[in-house]
């Protein structure tokens, strides 16, 4: 059984991301200055969410399985058109767009994860064949490229050229799943708690000043802060051990709640209504109370409809036995 504590990363970054998502659709000028410093502390921390979980990925590494590869697509297919249904009511050329959400790569996460299953023979390989010396080589030079070069150069990070998106492409993530194999394989040991947390502290501590002082907010998934920040997250849950099929149960649908997560627009819009309260102490609260809410609901949706497509996949790979096999 997976270490659980890595699983209890894994809910709390998509739960941060969740609440990225739902500042995002605040009107930000209506935010009191302490609301600010909720929203900037947010997405300070909750831009490691996505490199945790590639860290995580390539930890414990990546293996192509043909059946969790088509059920990914099915889901991440059908998740889509339901929130997009729910958000948007039903129109037609909007429900085709969502059955192809994968093909014309919307979900960037998702595809980049399937790319990643794809390659990932490969990558594996690949981690294994390299010696130390050389291996440190690579992800100094790629630290260099992809992480301090737009750190220092802000508008590289936001550009189309070669990091789209602040780092949300598969160049990075691919990168991400690289340093993971290389802590299994070389640093596989746990590292003291306080020293985890300081670094942490410390990189967020500096992402908080710069923001204060200039207003820039260095938080894009390839800022070497952000890296830095993932580091530390990882190896502070990596120094606890324990296991808990309660907690595994509730995380294996952690990639369901992340397609999953704006259905916080269908339940704002109707119930919530958190921009009211914008400038209130209680804002917190109800952010916390709408993540939850999401994680819940994405929760009760994935362990119905999605335990209804595993099995009507898991029927057709029986009738259809050349399925069942899987490239390792």
């Amino acid at each position: 059984m997976r270490n659980s504590s890595f699983e209890v990363l894994r809910l709390l970054a998509v739960m941060l991301i969740i609440a990225m998502h739902i500042l995002g659709y605040v009107d930000h000028a209506l935010l009191s200055p302490a609301n600010k410093a909720v929203l900037a502390g947010v997405n300070i921390i909750g831009n490691t969410g996505v490199s945790c979980f590639v860290l995580i990925s390539g930890y414990f590494g990546v293996k192509f399985k043909f059946h969790k590869f088509i059920y990914l697509i099915v889901i991440s297919s059908l998740y889509t058109l339901f929130v997009t249904c729910l958000n948007d009511g039903y129109d037609l050329k909007e429900a085709v767009k969502a059955l192809l959400v994968i093909p014309r790569y919307k979900l960037w996460f998702i595809v980049c994860y399937l790319f990643l299953m794809l390659l990932s023979p490969y990558l594996n390989q690949f981690a294994e064949m390299l010696e130390k010396k050389e291996f440190t080589r690579l992800l100094a030079l790629l630290t260099v490229l992809l992480c301090v070069v737009p750190t220092v150069f802000f508008e590289a990070a936001n550009s189309d050229v070669i990091l789209h998106q602040g780092g949300k492409n598969l160049t990075y993530f691919l990168f991400l799943y690289l340093i993971g194999r290389y802590i299994r394989k070389y640093f596989d040991k746990d590292y003291s708690r306080t020293l985890s947390a300081s670094v942490f502290f410390l990189s967020s501590g500096i992402m908080a000043v710069i923001a204060a002082l200039t207003g820039i907010l260095l938080v894009s998934d390839c800022s070497i802060f952000i890296l830095l920040s993932s580091l530390s997250l990882f190896f502070f849950f990596k120094s606890f051990c324990f296991h808990s099929r309660t907690v595994n149960y509730i995380t294996s649908s952690v990639l369901a709640i992340y397609v999953l997560n704006w259905i916080y627009i269908f339940l704002d819009k109707g119930f919530i209504h958190i921009e009211e309260h914008a400038s209130s102490i209680s804002f917190v609260l109800y952010l916390a109370a709408e993540v939850l809410i999401v994680v819940l609901a994405a929760l009760i949706i994935d362990k119905t409809l999605g335990a209804l497509v595993n099995r009507l996949l898991t029927c057709v790979e029986e009738r259809f036995p050349v399925l069942k096999k899987k490239t390792t």
